[in-house]
């Protein structure tokens, strides 16, 4: 299949246990320049630690580097087949919120796939666009929408919007008044 996920996706993976600690993860991260490690135990996916994980779930809360990553991995896992279609996988990354996807094969953890891939071929450019649109929609917002409440999601973007239109106009006026004071320094 030509358009299937395995094409595109990272096959050379690291993966850590859910006994490593963070700083080890962290660690591997930096060493291989990626955001994710997928949490595997006796060949099977059980989780996965993001940089987010490790910011939102250890820093944030005060742990130490030698945390264990079970106390910090998603355990929620998003996953795809090595033979999904690169289309359904970016529909399940926008669906699920997520930037990576560990690909499994047969039961094996084979690969991950990122927005980052998508976006790396011309032909997949839109669905890692969208994809990564709707991932940067505020949760609230997209319950909002899910939930058929149209009136509150069109507050909240008309909030949005206005904060938007507000710190703009915040911007212009300093610029402004930054071009008046050198003016008059002449």
């Amino acid at each position: 299949m030509e358009n299937a996920i395995k094409n595109l996706m990272s096959s050379n993976i690291v993966s850590v246990t859910s006994e490593q600690t963070v700083q080890e993860a962290a660690a591997l991260m930096e060493q291989n320049d990626i955001g994710a490690i997928p949490v595997i135990e006796n060949g099977q996916l059980r989780g996965i630690i993001t940089d987010r994980d490790i910011t939102l779930r250890a820093t944030a809360k005060n742990q130490q580097g030698d945390c264990p990553i079970g106390q910090c991995m998603s355990s929620e896992i998003v996953s795809a087949d090595a033979s999904m279609d690169v289309h359904q996988a970016a529909q399940l990354m926008a669906e699920k919120q997520v930037r990576r996807l560990p690909v499994t094969e047969n039961g094996q953890t084979v690969g991950m796939l990122s927005i980052g891939d998508l976006a790396q071929q011309n032909i997949y450019r839109n669905e890692a666009g969208d994809a990564l649109s709707n991932i940067s929609v505020p949760q609230a917002l997209r319950q909002a929408a899910q939930q058929g409440n149209a009136q509150a999601a069109q507050q909240q973007n008309a909030q949005m919007a206005q904060q938007q239109n507000t710190q703009m106009a915040q911007q212009q006026n300093t610029q402004m008044n930054n071009q008046q004071n050198n003016q008059g320094m002449q």
